[in-house]
């Protein structure tokens, strides 16, 4: 298993671009979307709140989270079994 340093992050991501996975949080209402684009690993929240009236969607709103470097630590080692 190779060392995930930022060179070879960037070469995983660049290599993977376009990719998308759908992930459920089991126990919520909630799903994130990881898509990795331009060589950036975003995550996106799509779900609902406690009250009837409170649903999100990142992903149409086009407002994702920039993953941090652990964060594309743990996405590649768990999803793309790197």
């Amino acid at each position: 298993m190779r060392r995930l340093t930022e060179s070879v992050i960037k070469e995983v991501l660049q290599a993977h671009e376009g990719y998308h996975k759908k992930v459920p949080l089991y126990g919520c209402d909630i799903t994130w979307h990881y898509v990795i684009k331009d060589g950036i690993l975003k995550i996106y929240e799509v779900g609902k709140g406690r009250w009837s009236d409170s649903r999100f969607n990142d992903f149409a709103d086009g407002t994702p989270i920039i993953a941090n470097l652990d964060q594309v630590r743990r996405f590649i080692r768990k999803y793309l079994s790197y």
